[in-house]
């Protein structure tokens, strides 16, 4: 139920900004629209309003849940021992640090491949629009080359980009994966230094600990997921900003009527 309102508010929000962005670009004389290029125009409008709407998709699923549940196991887990708490702690700052160096390399990358994809349309676009001509002036071989070294540019960056978030994930599992035996090896240490009748208290706290400091682990992991889509989505949006802020320098008069005194006067005034 949850996915299927998210799903409607994502599509709805989209279709809504894909609207703004067609009434703004039809408002644009052609002097805004060479600011911007038709080809960079096609993707703000297409491929920008996508990368928002999967952002507001995964956002509303995860950036919910998961702060309350990692709040809510470091509650549970808070009182238990400071040593556990220690190391649950060290866990989650070398997670930030992963995840936060990852997206300091891969954010000018992601800046870089919407303009990327602005080229790929606009070379398209001149093979589509200019194809007789190519073919009269025999010119297949420089249209094919140009448009490989452009798709090759916007491969290698998106190669870039993935292989540098690609890191996440097996620096997420080595995190877990050291909390948990952090976590035993902490408390193998606490039950051989305790009292007989405080071993079997501490063993359990020790299941229970882990148990939650997953919790809390894996509160941060779903988080990761939106700090993937995050750079190009925050990207994505401000390409989209730029177009609706920029304002159009054809205005509508104020006229509504006819003027009974003019007699089908026309002037022309610095026209070239």
């Amino acid at each position: 139920c949850t996915v299927v309102f998210v799903a409607k508010i994502a599509a709805n929000s989209s279709a809504n900004l894909r609207a703004l962005l067609f009434h703004k670009v039809q408002s644009f004389t052609m002097g805004e629209i060479g600011q911007f290029s038709t080809a960079s125009l096609i993707t703000r409008s297409t491929n920008d309003v996508m990368q928002v709407q999967m952002f507001v998709v995964m956002g509303l699923q995860v950036l919910l849940k998961a702060p309350i549940t990692a709040v809510w196991a470091i509650a549970k887990i808070m009182g238990k021992s400071w040593q556990w708490t220690f190391a649950t702690g060290v866990a989650v700052v070398v997670l930030l640090l992963i995840v936060g160096t990852c997206i300091l390399i891969a954010m000018p990358k992601f800046k870089k491949l919407q303009v990327l994809t602005d080229d790929i349309n606009r070379i398209t676009r001149e093979n589509l629009t200019g194809l007789n001509v190519i073919r009269a002036y025999n010119a297949e071989g420089y249209q094919e080359k140009k448009f490989e070294e452009a798709n090759e540019r916007l491969t290698k960056t998106q190669l870039f980009a993935s292989r540098t978030m690609a890191f996440l994930m097996p620096g997420i599992q080595l995190v877990m994966n050291g909390l948990s035996l952090a976590v035993y090896w902490i408390g193998a240490y606490l039950i051989e230094d305790a009292a007989l009748m405080d071993k079997l208290p501490i063993f359990s706290d020790m299941i229970v600990f882990s148990q939650y400091a997953m919790q809390v682990v894996m509160s941060f992991m779903m988080l990761v997921i939106i700090l993937v889509i995050l750079p190009r989505a925050s990207v994505a949006a401000k390409r989209i900003n730029e177009v609706l802020d920029t304002p159009s320098s054809l205005k509508d008069g104020t006229f509504s009527g006819a003027d009974a005194s003019v007699q089908g006067e026309v002037e022309f005034k610095h026209v070239c």
